[in-house]
Protein backbone atom coordinates (compact mmCIF):
# COMPACT_ATOMS: atom_id res chain seq x y z
CA UNK A 1 0.00 0.00 0.00
CA UNK A 2 1.03 3.33 -0.38
CA UNK A 3 -0.03 7.16 0.01
CA UNK A 4 1.36 10.20 -1.30
CA UNK A 5 0.81 13.85 -2.06
CA UNK A 6 1.42 13.34 -5.90
CA UNK A 7 -1.53 10.81 -5.55
CA UNK A 8 -3.99 13.32 -3.64
CA UNK A 9 -3.26 16.22 -5.85
CA UNK A 10 -4.07 14.12 -8.97
CA UNK A 11 -7.16 13.88 -7.88
CA UNK A 12 -7.76 17.07 -6.84
CA UNK A 13 -6.69 18.54 -9.89
CA UNK A 14 -9.11 16.13 -11.73
CA UNK A 15 -11.84 17.48 -9.47
CA UNK A 16 -10.99 20.63 -9.86
CA UNK A 17 -13.69 23.72 -7.98
CA UNK A 18 -16.67 25.35 -9.35
CA UNK A 19 -14.67 27.25 -11.17
CA UNK A 20 -13.66 24.64 -13.67
CA UNK A 21 -12.92 20.72 -13.69
CA UNK A 22 -15.18 17.50 -12.42
CA UNK A 23 -17.04 19.46 -9.87
CA UNK A 24 -18.40 22.34 -12.10
CA UNK A 25 -19.95 20.09 -15.08
CA UNK A 26 -21.46 18.05 -12.60
CA UNK A 27 -23.05 20.80 -10.62
CA UNK A 28 -24.36 21.60 -13.99
CA UNK A 29 -25.71 18.81 -14.82
CA UNK A 30 -27.79 18.17 -11.47
CA UNK A 31 -28.95 21.74 -11.94
CA UNK A 32 -30.59 21.04 -15.44
CA UNK A 33 -31.90 17.42 -13.92
CA UNK A 34 -33.43 19.11 -11.10
CA UNK A 35 -31.53 17.61 -8.25
CA UNK A 36 -30.02 19.99 -5.25
CA UNK A 37 -27.14 21.67 -5.91
CA UNK A 38 -26.28 23.08 -2.65
CA UNK A 39 -23.41 19.98 -1.84
CA UNK A 40 -21.61 21.20 -4.37
CA UNK A 41 -20.76 24.57 -2.72
CA UNK A 42 -20.02 22.55 0.28
CA UNK A 43 -17.87 20.13 -1.62
CA UNK A 44 -16.27 23.14 -3.03
CA UNK A 45 -15.41 24.50 0.15
CA UNK A 46 -13.77 21.38 1.44
CA UNK A 47 -11.77 20.59 -1.29
CA UNK A 48 -10.21 23.94 -1.59
CA UNK A 49 -9.47 23.36 2.55
CA UNK A 50 -7.93 19.55 1.44
CA UNK A 51 -5.75 21.42 -0.61
CA UNK A 52 -3.97 23.38 2.35
CA UNK A 53 -4.42 20.25 4.90
CA UNK A 54 -2.56 18.30 2.44
CA UNK A 55 0.42 20.31 2.13
CA UNK A 56 0.76 21.14 5.16
CA UNK A 57 0.44 17.23 6.28
CA UNK A 58 2.96 16.18 3.76
CA UNK A 59 5.14 19.11 4.29
CA UNK A 60 5.12 18.48 8.10
CA UNK A 61 6.40 15.10 7.19
CA UNK A 62 9.03 15.78 4.73
CA UNK A 63 10.51 18.03 7.51
CA UNK A 64 10.52 15.32 10.37
CA UNK A 65 12.24 13.24 7.56
CA UNK A 66 15.08 15.67 6.87
CA UNK A 67 15.42 16.54 10.35
CA UNK A 68 15.87 12.78 11.11
CA UNK A 69 18.74 11.95 8.64
CA UNK A 70 20.58 15.61 8.59
CA UNK A 71 23.73 13.96 7.89
CA UNK A 72 22.46 12.03 4.77
CA UNK A 73 24.24 13.11 1.38
CA UNK A 74 21.51 11.69 -1.17
CA UNK A 75 18.36 13.03 -2.38
CA UNK A 76 16.40 10.34 -1.07
CA UNK A 77 15.56 9.73 2.64
CA UNK A 78 13.81 6.93 4.16
CA UNK A 79 12.44 6.59 7.73
CA UNK A 80 10.98 3.70 8.96
CA UNK A 81 7.78 4.78 11.20
CA UNK A 82 7.75 4.17 14.82
CA UNK A 83 4.67 4.66 16.05
CA UNK A 84 5.59 5.08 19.75
CA UNK A 85 7.79 7.84 19.00
CA UNK A 86 7.10 10.50 21.30
CA UNK A 87 9.00 13.29 19.21
CA UNK A 88 7.43 16.69 19.00
CA UNK A 89 6.65 16.80 15.31
CA UNK A 90 5.47 13.33 15.47
CA UNK A 91 2.72 14.82 17.12
CA UNK A 92 2.20 17.68 14.79
CA UNK A 93 1.84 14.91 12.08
CA UNK A 94 -0.66 13.43 13.70
CA UNK A 95 -2.98 16.56 14.31
CA UNK A 96 -2.51 17.37 10.70
CA UNK A 97 -3.24 13.72 9.96
CA UNK A 98 -6.02 14.13 11.77
CA UNK A 99 -7.79 17.02 10.30
CA UNK A 100 -6.50 15.76 6.37
CA UNK A 101 -8.57 12.73 7.47
CA UNK A 102 -11.41 14.29 8.67
CA UNK A 103 -12.06 16.52 5.78
CA UNK A 104 -12.07 13.34 3.27
CA UNK A 105 -14.81 11.21 6.01
CA UNK A 106 -16.29 15.06 5.00
CA UNK A 107 -16.25 14.84 1.47
CA UNK A 108 -17.29 11.20 1.37
CA UNK A 109 -20.59 12.01 3.32
CA UNK A 110 -21.41 14.66 0.98
CA UNK A 111 -20.78 12.69 -2.01
CA UNK A 112 -23.13 9.81 -0.46
CA UNK A 113 -25.98 12.60 -0.43
CA UNK A 114 -25.38 13.35 -3.70
CA UNK A 115 -25.53 9.59 -4.87
CA UNK A 116 -28.98 9.41 -2.95
CA UNK A 117 -29.73 12.16 -5.02
CA UNK A 118 -28.90 11.08 -8.48
CA UNK A 119 -30.24 7.66 -7.75
CA UNK A 120 -33.57 9.46 -8.27
CA UNK A 121 -32.92 9.70 -11.95
CA UNK A 122 -30.06 6.83 -12.51
CA UNK A 123 -32.88 5.73 -15.46
CA UNK A 124 -32.86 9.36 -17.19
CA UNK A 125 -28.94 10.14 -17.63
CA UNK A 126 -27.76 10.78 -20.73
CA UNK A 127 -24.13 9.34 -21.92
CA UNK A 128 -22.20 12.12 -20.79
CA UNK A 129 -23.92 12.30 -17.56
CA UNK A 130 -23.67 8.83 -16.91
CA UNK A 131 -19.84 8.91 -17.72
CA UNK A 132 -19.25 11.94 -15.53
CA UNK A 133 -20.70 10.14 -12.92
CA UNK A 134 -18.72 7.08 -12.93
CA UNK A 135 -15.77 9.14 -13.60
CA UNK A 136 -17.07 11.17 -10.21
CA UNK A 137 -17.59 8.01 -8.69
CA UNK A 138 -14.04 6.69 -9.18
CA UNK A 139 -12.35 9.71 -7.81
CA UNK A 140 -14.55 9.30 -4.71
CA UNK A 141 -13.63 5.97 -4.23
CA UNK A 142 -10.15 6.80 -4.42
CA UNK A 143 -10.75 9.45 -1.34
CA UNK A 144 -12.22 6.89 0.67
CA UNK A 145 -9.26 4.25 0.03
CA UNK A 146 -6.81 7.27 0.21
CA UNK A 147 -8.18 8.45 3.95
CA UNK A 148 -8.61 4.61 5.67
CA UNK A 149 -4.43 3.53 4.15
CA UNK A 150 -3.05 7.08 5.24
CA UNK A 151 -5.23 6.69 8.82
CA UNK A 152 -3.75 2.99 9.32
CA UNK A 153 -0.43 4.62 8.23
CA UNK A 154 -0.44 7.06 11.03
CA UNK A 155 -2.49 5.32 13.94
CA UNK A 156 -3.27 1.94 13.77
CA UNK A 157 -0.51 0.70 11.93
CA UNK A 158 -0.77 -3.66 11.49
CA UNK A 159 1.78 -5.79 13.40
CA UNK A 160 2.38 -7.86 10.74
CA UNK A 161 3.41 -4.95 8.08
CA UNK A 162 6.01 -2.21 8.18
CA UNK A 163 5.50 1.43 7.51
CA UNK A 164 8.15 3.61 5.56
CA UNK A 165 8.26 6.89 4.61
CA UNK A 166 10.70 8.36 1.55
CA UNK A 167 11.32 11.91 0.71
CA UNK A 168 13.46 13.81 -1.79
CA UNK A 169 15.51 15.84 0.22
CA UNK A 170 16.09 18.33 -2.67
CA UNK A 171 12.65 18.14 -4.08
CA UNK A 172 9.29 20.14 -3.20
CA UNK A 173 8.39 19.93 0.94
CA UNK A 174 5.62 18.18 -0.19
CA UNK A 175 7.22 15.52 -2.21
CA UNK A 176 6.57 12.84 0.13
CA UNK A 177 5.79 9.11 -0.43
CA UNK A 178 4.56 6.81 2.43
CA UNK A 179 4.56 2.87 2.02
CA UNK A 180 3.57 -0.40 3.75
CA UNK A 181 4.52 -3.73 3.37
CA UNK A 182 3.64 -7.23 5.20
CA UNK A 183 6.66 -8.70 6.46
CA UNK A 184 5.95 -11.92 5.53
CA UNK A 185 4.44 -11.99 2.07
CA UNK A 186 4.17 -16.19 2.28
CA UNK A 187 0.65 -16.06 3.85
CA UNK A 188 -0.67 -13.71 1.86
CA UNK A 189 0.47 -15.63 -1.37
CA UNK A 190 -0.57 -18.75 0.41
CA UNK A 191 -4.06 -17.66 1.12
CA UNK A 192 -4.83 -15.58 -2.09
CA UNK A 193 -2.64 -16.85 -4.41
CA UNK A 194 -1.48 -20.81 -4.38
CA UNK A 195 -4.62 -21.81 -2.88
CA UNK A 196 -6.62 -20.33 -5.80
CA UNK A 197 -4.76 -22.05 -8.76
CA UNK A 198 -4.53 -25.67 -9.68
CA UNK A 199 -1.03 -25.87 -10.30
CA UNK A 200 1.49 -22.79 -10.36
CA UNK A 201 5.28 -23.41 -11.60
CA UNK A 202 8.14 -21.43 -10.06
CA UNK A 203 10.86 -21.28 -12.03
CA UNK A 204 14.53 -18.85 -11.57
CA UNK A 205 18.29 -19.13 -10.96
CA UNK A 206 18.09 -17.51 -7.60
CA UNK A 207 15.46 -19.92 -6.04
CA UNK A 208 17.95 -22.26 -3.44
CA UNK A 209 21.02 -21.07 -1.01
CA UNK A 210 23.31 -23.38 -0.40
CA UNK A 211 21.77 -25.92 -2.45
CA UNK A 212 18.46 -25.95 -0.38
CA UNK A 213 14.86 -24.32 -1.30
CA UNK A 214 14.66 -23.60 2.34
CA UNK A 215 14.24 -19.90 2.34
CA UNK A 216 12.13 -19.54 -0.65
CA UNK A 217 9.74 -21.75 0.37
CA UNK A 218 9.41 -19.87 3.96
CA UNK A 219 9.22 -17.25 2.05
CA UNK A 220 6.69 -17.87 -0.58
CA UNK A 221 4.54 -19.51 1.92
CA UNK A 222 4.86 -23.34 0.33
CA UNK A 223 5.66 -25.41 3.74
CA UNK A 224 2.29 -26.50 3.92
CA UNK A 225 1.61 -27.19 0.36
CA UNK A 226 4.76 -29.58 -0.54
CA UNK A 227 5.69 -29.02 -3.79
CA UNK A 228 7.67 -30.86 -5.91
CA UNK A 229 11.46 -29.38 -5.66
CA UNK A 230 14.33 -29.87 -9.27
CA UNK A 231 17.76 -28.27 -9.36
CA UNK A 232 18.63 -28.54 -12.95
CA UNK A 233 22.06 -27.95 -13.79
CA UNK A 234 22.97 -24.57 -15.48
CA UNK A 235 24.07 -24.97 -18.93
CA UNK A 236 27.08 -22.18 -18.60
CA UNK A 237 30.30 -24.28 -18.07
CA UNK A 238 31.13 -21.40 -15.39
CA UNK A 239 35.50 -22.64 -15.01
CA UNK A 240 35.67 -21.88 -18.31
CA UNK A 241 32.83 -18.58 -18.75
CA UNK A 242 33.62 -16.98 -15.55
CA UNK A 243 37.01 -16.14 -13.98
CA UNK A 244 35.96 -15.02 -10.30
CA UNK A 245 39.02 -12.58 -8.80
CA UNK A 246 39.03 -11.29 -5.12
CA UNK A 247 41.65 -8.61 -4.97
CA UNK A 248 44.47 -9.67 -1.90
CA UNK A 249 45.14 -6.50 -0.81
CA UNK A 250 42.07 -4.40 -0.18
CA UNK A 251 41.48 -2.88 3.33
CA UNK A 252 38.83 -4.72 5.52
CA UNK A 253 35.13 -3.51 4.94
CA UNK A 254 34.74 -2.83 9.04
CA UNK A 255 37.20 0.29 8.98
CA UNK A 256 35.56 2.91 10.20
CA UNK A 257 37.08 5.28 7.27
CA UNK A 258 36.20 4.48 3.92
CA UNK A 259 38.61 6.74 2.06
CA UNK A 260 41.13 4.12 1.54
CA UNK A 261 38.59 1.93 0.36
CA UNK A 262 36.90 3.49 -1.78
CA UNK A 263 40.21 4.78 -2.81
CA UNK A 264 41.63 1.36 -3.25
CA UNK A 265 38.05 0.29 -5.23
CA UNK A 266 38.50 3.19 -8.11
CA UNK A 267 42.11 1.84 -8.53
CA UNK A 268 40.86 -1.62 -9.18
CA UNK A 269 37.92 -0.11 -11.43
CA UNK A 270 40.71 2.06 -13.67
CA UNK A 271 42.91 -1.67 -13.45
CA UNK A 272 39.48 -3.23 -15.23
CA UNK A 273 39.55 -0.33 -17.67
CA UNK A 274 42.51 -1.53 -19.54
CA UNK A 275 40.77 -4.35 -21.07
CA UNK A 276 40.17 -3.76 -24.67
CA UNK A 277 36.70 -2.67 -25.26
CA UNK A 278 35.81 -3.10 -21.66
CA UNK A 279 32.50 -2.73 -20.58
CA UNK A 280 31.79 -2.27 -16.41
CA UNK A 281 29.42 -2.78 -14.76
CA UNK A 282 30.31 -1.88 -10.63
CA UNK A 283 27.59 -2.65 -7.90
CA UNK A 284 27.02 -1.00 -4.60
CA UNK A 285 24.85 -0.95 -1.85
CA UNK A 286 24.55 2.66 -0.59
CA UNK A 287 24.09 5.74 -2.76
CA UNK A 288 26.98 7.21 -0.34
CA UNK A 289 29.62 5.04 -1.82
CA UNK A 290 28.95 5.21 -5.51
CA UNK A 291 28.98 8.71 -4.84
CA UNK A 292 32.46 8.54 -3.31
CA UNK A 293 33.69 6.18 -6.33
CA UNK A 294 32.37 8.34 -8.56
CA UNK A 295 33.86 11.81 -7.73
CA UNK A 296 37.29 9.35 -7.20
CA UNK A 297 36.96 8.32 -10.69
CA UNK A 298 36.61 11.62 -11.83
CA UNK A 299 39.21 13.09 -10.69
CA UNK A 300 41.91 10.61 -12.00
CA UNK A 301 40.04 11.14 -15.47
CA UNK A 302 38.80 8.13 -17.47
CA UNK A 303 38.79 6.59 -20.82
CA UNK A 304 35.63 5.23 -20.74
CA UNK A 305 32.22 6.89 -20.98
CA UNK A 306 31.64 7.26 -17.25
CA UNK A 307 27.76 6.86 -16.52
CA UNK A 308 27.00 7.07 -12.60
CA UNK A 309 23.15 6.45 -11.12
CA UNK A 310 21.13 9.14 -9.83
CA UNK A 311 24.70 11.78 -10.44
CA UNK A 312 25.24 11.43 -14.75
CA UNK A 313 21.14 12.03 -15.61
CA UNK A 314 18.87 9.93 -16.89
CA UNK A 315 16.74 6.72 -15.56
CA UNK A 316 18.39 3.51 -14.75
CA UNK A 317 16.58 2.67 -18.15
CA UNK A 318 18.33 5.73 -19.98
CA UNK A 319 21.61 5.04 -18.48
CA UNK A 320 21.49 1.15 -19.74
CA UNK A 321 20.73 2.54 -23.08
CA UNK A 322 23.84 4.77 -23.19
CA UNK A 323 25.83 2.32 -21.62
CA UNK A 324 24.97 -0.02 -24.08
CA UNK A 325 25.39 2.51 -27.31
CA UNK A 326 29.18 2.81 -25.97
CA UNK A 327 31.89 1.36 -27.26
CA UNK A 328 34.12 1.41 -23.64
CA UNK A 329 32.26 2.56 -20.16
CA UNK A 330 31.62 1.76 -16.91
CA UNK A 331 28.42 2.20 -15.09
CA UNK A 332 27.98 2.73 -11.48
CA UNK A 333 24.67 1.63 -10.15
CA UNK A 334 22.73 0.68 -7.10
CA UNK A 335 18.80 -1.25 -6.44
CA UNK A 336 17.94 -2.41 -9.48
CA UNK A 337 20.99 -2.59 -11.57
CA UNK A 338 21.43 -6.24 -9.31
CA UNK A 339 18.97 -7.73 -11.82
CA UNK A 340 16.56 -6.72 -13.89
CA UNK A 341 19.37 -5.44 -16.52
CA UNK A 342 20.32 -7.76 -19.56
CA UNK A 343 23.78 -7.02 -21.18
CA UNK A 344 24.42 -10.11 -23.83
CA UNK A 345 27.54 -10.86 -25.36
CA UNK A 346 30.03 -7.93 -25.49
CA UNK A 347 27.44 -5.60 -23.80
CA UNK A 348 29.27 -6.32 -20.36
CA UNK A 349 32.73 -7.53 -19.89
CA UNK A 350 32.97 -7.51 -16.33
CA UNK A 351 30.49 -7.00 -13.12
CA UNK A 352 32.47 -5.34 -9.66
CA UNK A 353 30.74 -5.54 -6.74
CA UNK A 354 31.82 -2.89 -4.22
CA UNK A 355 30.76 -5.09 -1.31
CA UNK A 356 28.97 -7.94 -0.46
CA UNK A 357 25.03 -7.09 -1.19
CA UNK A 358 23.82 -6.71 2.73
CA UNK A 359 20.78 -4.09 2.62
CA UNK A 360 21.79 -1.27 5.35
CA UNK A 361 20.85 -2.03 8.85
CA UNK A 362 18.35 0.62 8.84
CA UNK A 363 16.49 -0.52 5.66
CA UNK A 364 12.90 -0.35 6.90
CA UNK A 365 11.94 -3.55 5.77
CA UNK A 366 15.15 -5.55 6.83
CA UNK A 367 15.11 -3.85 10.20
CA UNK A 368 11.23 -4.61 10.75
CA UNK A 369 12.24 -8.09 9.51
CA UNK A 370 15.16 -8.78 12.34
CA UNK A 371 13.18 -7.07 15.25
CA UNK A 372 10.33 -9.90 13.97
CA UNK A 373 13.22 -12.16 13.58
CA UNK A 374 14.41 -11.63 17.70
CA UNK A 375 10.82 -12.24 18.67
CA UNK A 376 10.39 -15.65 17.19
CA UNK A 377 14.20 -16.67 18.73
CA UNK A 378 15.70 -16.53 15.46
CA UNK A 379 19.06 -15.27 14.64
CA UNK A 380 18.01 -12.25 12.36
CA UNK A 381 21.54 -12.15 10.70
CA UNK A 382 20.95 -15.40 9.86
CA UNK A 383 17.57 -15.78 9.20
CA UNK A 384 17.44 -12.56 7.01
CA UNK A 385 20.17 -10.63 6.21
CA UNK A 386 22.21 -13.10 5.07
CA UNK A 387 20.08 -15.18 2.77
CA UNK A 388 18.42 -11.62 0.99
CA UNK A 389 22.39 -11.02 0.60
CA UNK A 390 22.93 -14.18 -1.30
CA UNK A 391 20.16 -14.68 -3.46
CA UNK A 392 20.97 -10.65 -4.25
CA UNK A 393 24.63 -11.53 -5.25
CA UNK A 394 23.61 -14.62 -7.28
CA UNK A 395 21.39 -11.80 -8.73
CA UNK A 396 23.95 -9.74 -9.26
CA UNK A 397 26.44 -12.16 -11.07
CA UNK A 398 24.47 -13.33 -12.66
CA UNK A 399 24.13 -9.86 -14.96
CA UNK A 400 27.57 -11.17 -16.70
CA UNK A 401 26.63 -14.37 -18.27
CA UNK A 402 23.22 -14.42 -20.43
CA UNK A 403 24.08 -16.78 -22.48
CA UNK A 404 26.19 -19.99 -23.41
CA UNK A 405 28.38 -18.55 -25.28
CA UNK A 406 28.95 -15.45 -22.95
CA UNK A 407 32.39 -14.83 -21.23
CA UNK A 408 33.40 -12.46 -18.09
CA UNK A 409 35.10 -11.24 -15.07
CA UNK A 410 33.31 -11.36 -11.49
CA UNK A 411 35.95 -8.55 -9.51
CA UNK A 412 34.63 -9.11 -6.06
CA UNK A 413 36.22 -6.06 -4.04
CA UNK A 414 34.75 -7.20 -0.42
CA UNK A 415 37.08 -9.41 1.19
CA UNK A 416 35.05 -10.90 3.43
CA UNK A 417 33.41 -13.79 1.10
CA UNK A 418 37.05 -15.36 1.72
CA UNK A 419 37.47 -14.09 5.34
CA UNK A 420 34.41 -14.26 6.79
CA UNK A 421 32.46 -17.70 8.10
CA UNK A 422 29.95 -17.10 5.78
CA UNK A 423 32.05 -15.69 2.81
CA UNK A 424 31.52 -19.80 1.31
CA UNK A 425 27.70 -19.33 0.65
CA UNK A 426 28.07 -16.60 -1.72
CA UNK A 427 30.95 -18.32 -3.30
CA UNK A 428 28.96 -21.76 -3.47
CA UNK A 429 26.14 -19.88 -5.36
CA UNK A 430 28.69 -20.13 -8.21
CA UNK A 431 29.57 -23.90 -8.47
CA UNK A 432 32.54 -24.57 -10.50
CA UNK A 433 33.16 -20.90 -10.92
CA UNK A 434 37.38 -20.78 -10.20
CA UNK A 435 38.19 -17.92 -7.36
CA UNK A 436 41.33 -16.44 -7.70
CA UNK A 437 43.03 -14.13 -5.51
CA UNK A 438 45.29 -11.07 -7.06
CA UNK A 439 46.80 -8.33 -6.04
CA UNK A 440 46.53 -4.76 -8.17
CA UNK A 441 49.91 -6.65 -10.31
CA UNK A 442 48.31 -9.96 -10.78
CA UNK A 443 45.38 -8.41 -11.71
CA UNK A 444 47.28 -5.95 -14.55
CA UNK A 445 48.81 -8.92 -15.83
CA UNK A 446 45.98 -10.78 -16.29
CA UNK A 447 44.06 -7.65 -17.74
CA UNK A 448 47.60 -8.19 -20.47
CA UNK A 449 46.82 -11.40 -21.37
CA UNK A 450 43.66 -10.75 -22.11
CA UNK A 451 44.12 -8.24 -24.21
CA UNK A 452 46.98 -10.29 -25.74
CA UNK A 453 44.27 -12.96 -26.41
CA UNK A 454 45.70 -15.77 -24.36
CA UNK A 455 43.33 -17.92 -23.00
CA UNK A 456 42.30 -17.59 -19.39
CA UNK A 457 44.72 -19.53 -16.83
Amino acid sequence: DSASYIQLHAKLTQLGSLQGGLLKKLKKRFHHAGLQTDTFIEMDEYLNQLQMESDAFFSTVHSFVKRTKPKADINRLIHRVRHHSKHAQWKRIKETASKLCSLLIACEKLYEQQKNELLQKSDQLTEHFAFEAEEYDQVMSFMHTFCSTLYRFIFEPKNDETVWIEIDAKGAKNAVFMHAQPLDTGELLADRFFMNKKSVVLTSGTLTINHRFDYCLERFGLQDFYPHLVQIDSPFELEKQLKVIVPADMPPITNRDERDYVKQAARYIKIMEKQRHAKILVLFNSHEMLKAVYEELKTEGMQSALFAQGLTGGSPVKLTKMFKLAKQAILLGTGSFWEGVDFPGSELTTVIMARLPFRPPDSPLIEAKCDAAKKQGKNPFKAVALPEAVLTFKQGAGRLLRSEKDIGTLLILDRRVKTASYGKLFLESLPHAPVHEMSKESLEAYIEDVNNEKPLS
